[in-house]
């Protein structure tokens, strides 16, 4: 590329109807060797710079060889060579000139590519690709090939440096309150911190309410389940009339003897207990009899007191022994 910067050879022809002085053969051999000699090999900011240098110098010598042809036409109409030669040179200068633009186009996109690529695939947690747009974003807007690779490489650490502080907060949660926590990880690390935990906080309440009330719910039916087990085993007690709202009638004939009570062998405690609260309930019977046989008022009075008095007592009986 240097070859068109160091060039110190001017094109100089004069003509009076006829060549009178000209070194263009020396020229363009000198302008052909340089004109070759540009690099299209791109690979640092100095290449890409001189070549960019180097477009611009090229369509300042078309330019001039242009005015050259103008003169010499000017000059003498029949010079074809000069006039072919000049055209020879142009032709070459442009072909070149384009064809270096588009390489300086197409290697900028190739190195730009590749270092996007490098810090993408330097991303340590997460879907990596899922950060190329950010790491792009870092890249925009820069021309060099050193700010390209400083905004890139800057950018892939600070998201690794964010994932893996991340990641360590989703891992103490998933171990306090288990995977089912956060099975939306890539999603998470897309959040700051203080988001992060805020969100993993509220699902950590969440989870820990519903387990509180999955426990209630089994202690409840276990509760229910005892209940109707225990129904089914204990026979259902007898209740007894009440004995204030036996009305008062006819008298009865008194029993002619008191029963017998006979006491079983072997029998359970809650046998035992409804065997006695059978033998109190057949006591009721003759007690109404004699309570209608009553009729001073005074002595009808102190026999109500009395059975609500027992009533209340047949009540705390039933609720103690049973």
């Amino acid at each position: 590329m240097s070859a068109i910067k160091e060039q110190s050879m001017e094109l100089a022809i004069a003509i009076e109807g006829k060549i009178i002085k000209s070194n263009f053969a020396d020229f363009k051999s000198t302008a052909i060797e340089q004109i070759e000699a540009i690099n299209y090999d791109l690979k640092t900011d100095d290449e890409f710079g001189q070549a960019k240098l180097d477009v611009k110098q090229l369509d300042g010598f078309e330019k001039k060889l242009a005015a050259s042809e103008d003169d010499i036409l000017k000059q003498m109409d029949d010079i074809n060579t000069l006039i072919t030669g000049c055209r020879e040179l142009k032709e070459l200068s442009r072909d070149k000139r384009l064809l270096l633009n588009k390489t300086i186009k197409d290697q900028t996109a190739k190195v730009r590519k590749e270092i996007e690529d490098d810090a993408v695939a330097s991303i340590e947690v997460g879907s990596r690709e899922s950060y190329r747009t950010k790491i792009a974003g870092a890249m925009k807007g820069k021309r060099t090939l050193e700010s390209l690779q400083k905004a890139a490489t800057g950018e892939a650490y600070a998201i690794n440096f964010h994932n893996s502080k991340a990641s360590r907060i989703i891992d103490d949660y998933k171990e306090a309150h288990g995977d089912s926590i956060a099975p939306d990880t890539a999603n998470l690390l897309s959040m700051d911190i203080d988001a992060l935990t805020e969100q993993l906080e509220r699902r950590a309440e969440l989870a820990k309410a519903e387990i509180e009330r999955k426990a209630l719910e089994q202690k409840l039916a276990k509760a229910e389940q005892a209940k109707a087990e225990q129904a089914k085993e204990e026979p259902t007690p007898i209740d007894p009339p009440k004995v204030d709202s036996i009305p008062v009638g006819n008298p009865a004939p008194a029993p002619a003897s008191e029963p017998t009570v006979e006491t079983p062998q072997d029998e359970s405690q809650l046998e035992e207990i409804n065997r006695f609260i059978n033998t109190a309930i057949s006591c009721f019977a003759p007690l109404k009899q004699a309570r209608e046989n009553l009729k001073h008022p005074a002595n009808i009075h102190t026999a109500g007191e009395f059975a609500k008095s027992l009533g209340s007592a047949w009540s705390t009986f039933k609720n103690t022994s049973l």
